[in-house]
């Protein structure tokens, strides 16, 4: 017996160890890179011939182009150009070079250092010419710890640098945690906009800049910037688009510490310059709080992987984006309750004032929300009952020292069934809302309520395009 499992451990140790080179735990040396096409090894060759030492391709880690090789036409010229991403030998810094097809062949014209180790994303966009685009590279350390943001342009057939230098050749205002490009004045050229938490030489510690093109001189400036809060943690949202019929802003939405969301929205005054939208202030005798405190929400999933639905968005399709805030439904006391759940309401500006739009209710984990009718907010709550899948939602009753003993005054059940799970057969009250996937969304609609909030199954039907439940 012995001897059998002696043999079974051995024969286990000849596969594990089987590969000529063993594990190894370096990143570098489990990934393979991508495999040229045809039109890549031409590329390749053209960069070999200029380069003459080993080099190692660069691949962005986001956006739309993940290549090394990025075809793109640069030039106005109606052929393509390539810009390829490279490091040379042992050197830790990512390089840029600009390759052009002459009579079918491809050669590399010029190319430039990068302003760190790693590519992180490459876009193009109308900053200095509303004919031509240039080209926008975010650079990243290897541990991701500092970004830098390069811009660049095609001209008399060379890639050049757009962003201003100093006399030393410096340039020390592109640093950014997240980006945006926009054309925020609508005139026909992109502004950049770099939101920072850098705590390098000031005493605030987050910014938003705007960064714009300055024909005079052909370089791109900081035009303006702003302080933002000082209790950011992280960026995880930024956004462009109309606060209002006339008026377009930037919506930004912060995680602070302490796990709590807020938002900021700048527009451009009339100068063009960056200016906060309900900042603090006094108006009359009133203090005015800042749109910032305003809109203080509590996060639900400790700070990590925070949702969609948690950030500015236009929620009902009306091309103005709302922002949502977020209270305890009624019957839950403590903020931080794993259990509790939230009411989420979704807010326009107007008037220097947040005016709801919208306010649901919202389930991640079933992939659905339901859309409170306007006499139901602070008159129905909601409990989970996980061990049907269900939602159950009740006319709140105050006096009542557990409010979700009561069910009499249920209005109705939202309840998810996977076709892999147990499949439940007392289902024949229960109407199908949606399927998606494995899961059937059902819901129930109790027969005999009296009350004023009581709903309809037209309220829930796909037909009625006022329809309380979205699937997310």
């Amino acid at each position: 017996m012995r001897r059998t499992i002696l043999i079974a451990i051995l024969m286990v140790l000849s596969v594990l160890c089987s590969s000529c080179t063993g594990f190894s735990p370096v990143t570098e040396d489990l990934m393979q890179p991508p495999k040229l096409t045809a039109e890549q090894k031409a590329l390749d060759d053209a960069l070999r011939e200029s380069v003459t030492q080993d080099f190692t391709l660069k691949y962005p880690k986001s956006g739309n182009f993940r290549s090394a090789y990025v075809y793109y036409n640069l030039d106005d010229d109606e052929e393509e150009e390539a810009l390829a991403f490279y490091s040379i030998g042992l050197s830790s810094t990512a390089r840029v070079a600009l390759l052009d097809r002459k009579d079918g062949t491809w050669r590399a014209v010029n190319a430039l250092a990068g302003a760190s180790q790693e590519v992180e994303f490459v876009a193009f966009a109308h900053i200095s010419d509303k004919e031509q685009e240039d080209v926008i590279i975010g650079w990243s350390s290897e541990e991701e710890s500092e970004k830098q943001l390069e811009l660049y342009t095609c001209t008399d057939g060379k890639l050049e640098r757009l962003l201003f230098r100093d006399s030393a050749g410096k340039t020390d205002f592109n640093y950014y945690d997240s980006y945006l490009i926009n054309d925020m004045d609508k005139n026909g050229l992109d502004d950049i906009f770099l939101f920072s938490r850098d705590e390098r030489n000031r005493l605030e510690s987050s910014w938003i800049k705007q960064l714009s093109y300055d024909s005079s001189s052909n370089v791109v400036r900081l035009y303006s910037e702003h302080p933002l809060s000082d209790s950011i943690s992280e960026f995880v949202g930024v956004t462009a688009g109309r606060i209002n019929e006339r008026r377009q802003g930037i919506f930004i939405d912060e995680l602070l510490y302490g796990d709590q969301l807020a938002t900021e929205v700048f527009s451009l005054d009339k100068q063009g310059l960056l200016t906060p939208v309900i900042s603090y202030g006094t108006r009359g005798d009133e203090n005015v709080s800042s749109l910032y405190e305003m809109t203080l929400r509590d996060v639900s999933s400790d700070g990590k992987d925070i949702s969609k639905e948690a950030v500015c968005t236009d929620i009902n399709g009306d091309t103005i984006i709302e922002i949502p805030t977020s209270r305890l439904l009624p019957g839950y006391k403590k903020q931080k309750d794993s259990e509790a759940l939230y009411l989420t309401e979704y807010k326009q500006l107007k008037n220097d004032n947040l005016e709801r739009v919208l306010a649901t209710v919202i389930n991640r984990a079933g992939g659905y929300r339901v859309n409170f009718p306007e006499e139901w907010i602070d008159e129905v709550t909601v409990f989970a009952q996980p061990e049907t899948s269900e939602w159950r939602f009740i006319e709140y009753n105050a006096s009542r020292e557990d409010p979700f003993s009561d069910l009499s005054g249920e209005l109705l059940r939202i309840r998810v069934v996977s076709k892999k799970g147990y499949q439940d057969k007392f289902l024949e009250k229960y109407t199908e809302l949606d399927t998606r996937g494995m899961f059937t969304y059902y819901a129930y609609i109790p027969e005999k309520v009296n009350s004023s909030l009581s709903i309809g199954a037209y309220q829930l039907s796909n037909q009625n395009p006022n329809r309380i439940f979205t699937l997310l």
